[in-house]
């Protein structure tokens, strides 16, 4: 009834976004032995097999498992999901509070079909493709370990497809350690490497605030911008970005620069495109100080001055970078409005704050 599904659904929530349990479908068959002993204890021991299982965003064929639970350790020799050529898997486990050991196996595996399990919850990121890799599980349930490999077949990321997307993977201590290639199109790839805090729902060990992030990527590789739902968008032409970010989760700092040669972007709200955008932007840690020049509706753009990264009050008015911040200049525009105004745009724009 309605009380139940309610009762269901918020015990779900308090599940880490698990679904209720209502949302499951299919069949599931198997024997459960249990046995109990002076020496051992009380087990049990479970061989199933499934079909047709729906739980979610999770859709598969087949289901088999085979394991046992003994001495607050759940065994698992095999725990297999399968659909046609793809599936997912986990063998030789063995998870317990005091310490856990396994490999986790996908091949052709659907990725959004994990996205309610905990570790994927906190992703910003609306991903889909077929995951091939494999992942080795160590810790314990309070402190979990894993180390592995992971491609992404058919990807996307918020609706963008990618050519290819590929990395390895240290998770230890609460940390998420990892190098990554993503090809967005074209020859050009992103490559990104990062040492970020990352705890899962169910751990009790933090993995700080501190952070590092690399990034190098060129020419068409500056399309990733795209996947990022921000407000520009990479058309074509060349450039390069080589940015260090350190610092820690509320107050990143920025090392590097971006260097753009003719490049063409949209920007969202404005009627028509940037073209031959030239210039560079350079970062020192707590602020970014713009150089860039534009073609826009038969005038020009430029982007000049000194901006604040995340400190809306790094910039006093007794300091000398005051005097100059970001400022947006916009020369013999003509702009057609609908309804709004028609003719020719000079101006320009300070920015202050960060």
């Amino acid at each position: 009834n309605a009380r139940i599904e309610q009762q269901e659904t918020i015990a779900a929530n308090n599940n880490n976004n698990l679904p209720p349990l209502s949302e499951f479908k299919g069949l599931i068959d198997g024997t459960i032995s249990f046995a109990s002993s002076q020496r051992s204890g009380f087990g049990v021991s479970f061989e199933i097999k499934g079909k047709q299982w729906e739980y979610g965003k999770l859709a598969v064929d087949d289901v088999s498992g085979k394991g046992q639970f003994r001495n607050s350790e759940l065994k698992l020799d095999k725990l297999r999901f399968s659909s046609g050529n793809s599936f997912g898997q986990i063998v030789e486990a063995k998870l317990g509070l005091l310490g856990q050991s396994g490999k986790i196996e996908l091949s052709n595996f659907p990725i959004e079909s994990l996205r309610s399990l905990p570790i994927f919850t906190n992703i910003p990121v609306d991903v889909t493709g077929n995951a091939n890799g494999t992942a080795t599980i160590g810790g314990n349930l309070f402190n979990p370990k894993a180390v592995g490999e992971l491609t992404l077949a058919d990807a996307t990321i918020n609706r963008q497809a990618l050519e290819s997307v590929g990395g390895t993977f240290d998770y230890n201590n609460g940390r998420f350690k990892f190098t990554s290639l993503v090809r967005v199109g074209g020859k050009e790839p992103l490559n990104i490497a990062g040492d970020v805090p990352y705890r899962l729902p169910f751990a009790l060990v933090s993995g700080g605030t501190d952070l590092k992030l690399d990034i190098d990527v060129k020419d068409e590789g500056l399309a990733f911008i795209n996947i990022l739902n921000q407000p520009v968008r990479w058309l074509d032409g060349k450039g390069k970005a080589m940015l260090a970010i350190t610092g820690t989760t509320r107050r990143p700092q920025v090392k590097g620069q971006v260097v753009l040669e003719g490049a063409s972007v949209q920007v969202a709200g404005m009627p028509g495109d940037i073209t031959d955008l030239k210039g560079n932007i350079n970062f020192d840690l707590d602020r970014l100080q713009s150089d860039l020049t534009g073609n826009f509706s038969d005038g020009k753009l430029a982007a000049k001055g000194i901006l604040a990264i995340s400190d809306p009050n790094l910039f006093t008015e007794d300091k000398p970078e005051f005097n100059n911040p970001l400022t947006l200049y916009a020369e013999r525009l003509k702009l057609e409005l609908k309804d709004l105004y028609a003719g020719a745009a000079n101006g320009f724009v300070l920015v202050r704050g960060a």
